[in-house]
């Protein structure tokens, strides 16, 4: 009992930072485009690139306690990344009619997350030869 309780309260700190990051982002960088939702595309990139650094790390077997992969993973990443977001705004701009907008969007959110995924595990795979 008490180490579920334990790691909710690593989840819920780590998710908690993950989405003050994710707000600071969108703040930050909503003066950039008014159009392009530029904060919440930054936040995906960042926690997909986190996210397959951490994968990478796992895979490895190299030390990182069950502990720091709860308030890394599901905790930060998992509120720092956000596909509700996402679809509101992909839906925002579809419905304003920014056409080309919303595909630039979708497009880069999708591959640009894959592609920083990737990047993760080759930046670890390149530091860290085994």
């Amino acid at each position: 009992m008490m180490g579920t309780i334990v790691n909710m309260l690593l989840v819920a700190a780590g998710g908690g930072a993950g989405a003050m990051t994710r707000y600071a982002l969108s703040l930050a960088l909503s003066r950039v485009s008014l159009t392009m939702p530029w904060g919440t595309l930054m936040a995906n990139w960042a926690g997909c690139l986190l996210m397959g650094v951490l994968a990478a790390i796992a895979g490895r077997g190299l030390p990182l306690s069950p502990a720091a992969r709860l308030l890394l993973t599901t905790g930060f990443c998992g509120g720092l990344t956000t596909f509700s977001t996402f679809m509101f705004e992909l839906h925002t701009l579809t419905s304003a009619r920014e056409v080309f907008y919303g595909t630039i969007y979708f497009v880069a959110s999708v591959g640009g997350s894959a592609m920083a995924f990737v990047m993760g595990l080759v930046v670890v795979h390149i530091c860290i030869r085994q």
